[in-house]
């Protein structure tokens, strides 16, 4: 959709994913300039990969089951500070939401998709605020140590015992034991 009005626009798929050569097929069959299919990548090049990106993208198929999970590449692109386009529903929603982390839209809507793009294109203010807002919502509630902690504030609140406020208090209780 963006390829003659916004041929600077450039979307580039990376993995071995299941539609990889339908996908492949399309850009070739159409003379699609503005979409680059890269090979699975090492673990080692995704950061880069992320950070050169200025918007990254997690699109899934509108299915019940995919309400259900969290894709790991959209923490990933939060925590390298980058605004999100989402289509998910579900569970990747409310952690985007929650983070104001990005743009969501409706799975397969290629319209909203445009949209979101163009948007986000056209306001760098607002990518700014949308990759610190993921950022910092990653270090704050999604770290190991954030998540080490709420672990422990729900043992403790299974085993009757109180619960500390912040991270200083569970080291003054677990070294009291």
């Amino acid at each position: 959709m963006l390829r003659v009005s916004h041929p600077d626009v450039v979307f580039r798929v990376i993995g071995e994913g299941a539609e990889r050569e339908n996908i492949e097929a399309a850009i070739r069959d159409q003379g699609i300039r503005n979409v680059q299919v890269l090979p699975h990548q090492p673990r080692s090049s995704v950061p880069s990969l992320i950070w050169d990106s200025d918007v990254c993208l997690v699109l899934l198929r509108r299915s019940e089951v995919f309400k259900t999970v969290i894709p790991t590449k959209m923490l990933e692109f939060m925590a390298c500070g980058r605004p999100v386009i989402l289509g998910v529903e579900g569970q990747a929603l409310e952690i985007l939401d929650a983070a104001g982390g990005g743009i969501a839209i409706p799975p397969e809507d290629a319209e909203a998709l445009a949209t979101a793009v163009l948007s986000l294109k056209s306001n760098h203010s607002l990518c700014d605020t949308y990759g610190l807002n993921g950022q910092a919502f990653i270090r704050e509630k999604m770290s190991r140590k954030s998540t080490a902690l709420d672990y422990e504030r729900l043992l403790m609140k299974l085993l009757g015992k109180e619960i500390p406020v912040s991270a200083e208090g569970l080291k003054k209780t677990a070294g009291a034991q």
